[in-house]
């Protein structure tokens, strides 16, 4: 053995006996330095000593580290929970992923019976699986371009904005089920390889981040089709509805997962609240989502136009005013955002359900941060929209608009009641 104080030869010695350093001493990985027995830094440097467990870091997104009281390796049971429901849920993103490369996305009924809607011309068709029809698709956004580019060419400006809008819905419908097919791959991708670590490792495990993005994928391209007023496209019988019900399916298994592996911790007054509001926080979140103003705009009065907010861009445009455009256009924009916000908490809400007691010696920094900006965003757009139906069409035909700015505020209520019960399950 060689001293690296002195580089002696000292032989089997616990001590030097050129320069009388002790042999066993802990060495700074950074500097070089004796760390002293019981340290848990460098006192040259100031770096962690390794092995050594590091110190809660605030703010770290949703969670923060803490130590640990107890060992966090799962139980029989619980690698039986973790197997049963794992398996169910790789099963279930299988199916979802098959049914949105190769299945029928869009089925109307008529007559009583389920007719087949090809999304890129609105007519019927015997069949639509996105991989068979990937070409279709490409020379679709090659049209696109061009329409576009001829109409700002007339040098008519007014008329090219109106026909811009117009073509939102189509347009919007089309990209969110390329990005809901791509965003269902890699949720199914990965859910496989979470599964395959999870049961390797130790410690309880859950798929229900990845089914929840499959589950936000399909709401998406629900809200799309809400939002181009082809809502009939979404009969019991399309891929999307069945997607969406084997989605929840699979967050419902993951939850029920995750209140086995809680047990007798379950019954304490705090882990009950905890969970009830967790619960709360995604049922304000759906409650927002089926209530979003352009989903109910069957209601509004013909006399605006159409049923649609689109239809009624198009329609009435050569009778407005340039400002009446620019505010519906503001309006698009924000309805936009929430076709892709509403999906997104509503996929980070059903995680955290599906996770209330996963994070076993772990310290939940709350919601309420996250549920105030979705719920100001929500009511910003009800506002909106209240006022533009207010001015347009019939004081009653805003009552639904009512009921969707009410998801972000029981959403808000429920993360703030949340936060009085955090951690009281890990008490």
């Amino acid at each position: 053995m060689i001293c690296r104080n002195c580089n002696s030869e000292v032989g089997s010695a616990a001590f030097c006996p050129n320069c009388g350093a002790r042999m066993n001493a802990k060495y700074c990985t950074g500097c070089g330095a004796v760390i002293p027995d019981g340290a848990r830094s460098c006192p040259r440097c100031g770096k962690p000593v390794a092995g050594r467990e590091e110190e809660p870091r605030p703010g770290k997104k949703e969670l923060k580290t803490r130590r640990r009281k107890d060992e966090t390796a799962r139980t029989g049971f619980q690698s039986f929970v973790c197997l049963i429901c794992g398996v169910a849920g790789l099963v279930l993103l299988g199916i979802i992923t098959y049914n949105t490369l190769m299945g029928d996305m869009f089925r109307a009924s008529v007559d009583g019976m389920f007719v087949t809607v090809n999304p890129l011309t609105s007519t019927p068709a015997e069949s639509f699986a996105l991989v068979q029809n990937f070409e279709a698709f490409v020379t679709y956004f090659q049209n696109l371009a061009e329409t576009i580019s001829e109409a700002f060419g007339g040098g008519d400006i007014q008329s090219a904005i109106a026909l811009t809008l117009a073509l939102v819905p189509s347009v919007l419908l089309v990209f969110c089920l390329l990005l809901a097919a791509l965003i269902t791959c890699i949720a199914a991708l990965v859910a496989v390889f979470r599964f395959i670590g999870g049961m390797c490792s130790k410690k309880f495990f859950t798929l229900v981040k990845p089914i929840a993005w499959a589950l936000s994928a399909q709401l998406i391209i629900y809200l799309a089709c809400i939002f181009g007023g082809v809502e009939e496209w979404m009969s019991a019988g399309s891929g999307t509805m069945i997607n969406i019900l084997l989605a929840a399916s699979g967050v419902a298994v993951c939850v029920l997962g995750n209140l086995l592996f809680a047990g007798r911790r379950f019954f304490r007054g705090g882990s009950i609240m905890k969970f009830v509001s967790n619960a709360g926080i995604l049922a304000g979140a759906l409650v927002a989502l089926f209530n979003l103003p352009v989903a109910i705009t069957s209601q509004w009065p013909a006399g605006t136009g159409s049923e649609a907010l689109t239809g009624a861009i198009g329609q009435v445009a050569g009778e407005m005013q340039m400002l009446d455009l620019v505010f519906l256009g503001v309006i698009a924009l924000l309805t936009i955002k929430c076709v892709f916000s509403l999906p997104r908490f509503v996929r980070k809400t059903a995680s955290r359900l599906g996770t209330t007691f996963k994070f076993d010696g772990y310290e939940d920094v709350g919601f309420v941060g996250k549920s105030f900006w979705y719920m100001f965003g929500v009511l910003l757009l009800g506002i909106g929209s209240v006022v533009y139906v207010v001015q347009f069409a019939e004081a009653e035909a805003a009552q639904g608009l009512f009921a969707f700015a009410a998801g972000g505020v029981i959403a808000f209520v429920c993360a703030v009641v949340n936060r009085v019960f955090l951690n009281s399950d890990q008490s």
